[in-house]
């Protein structure tokens, strides 16, 4: 077992910094949040780093909101570049929160708009 934190939290450390922090609590693992990458160099920083301490790279998490027809295709394409950064990282495990509907969406209708090929608002009356 592999005992470690979730690093959002500490939004002023570098990823060494969040590193370093996890080895000296004598913790092995830690869990970055898909919000904290800003592109390929942050991605070779922390496998460097991570490998250097000795730090597993235990998971990923990040709030894609697939409830909001409105924003599906951004969703979409944060899924695929949490996907990406969890390959190049060697992270198996991803996840994400459920976040609300859009306003005035049923939660109940929520699902039938995610549908492939549902129109959101469409064939269930909505406007």
């Amino acid at each position: 077992m592999r005992i470690g934190y979730r690093t959002p939290g500490l939004k002023e450390f570098s990823f060494a910094e969040k590193l370093k922090l996890a080895k000296d609590l004598g913790l092995d693992a830690v869990e970055f949040s898909l919000g904290e990458f800003q592109g390929e160099g942050d991605i070779e920083e922390v496998r460097e780093k991570a490998a250097e301490m000795d730090i597993a790279l235990s998971a990923m998490g990040g709030g894609v909101n697939l409830c909001n027809p409105d924003l599906l295709e951004k969703s979409f394409a944060d899924c695929e570049r949490a996907l990406e950064f969890c390959h190049k990282l060697g992270i198996k495990i991803l996840f994400s929160r459920s976040l609300s509907p859009a306003e005035g969406v049923p939660q109940k209708e929520t699902l039938e708009d995610l549908r492939p090929g549902h129109a959101p608002g469409g064939s269930n009356g909505r406007e």
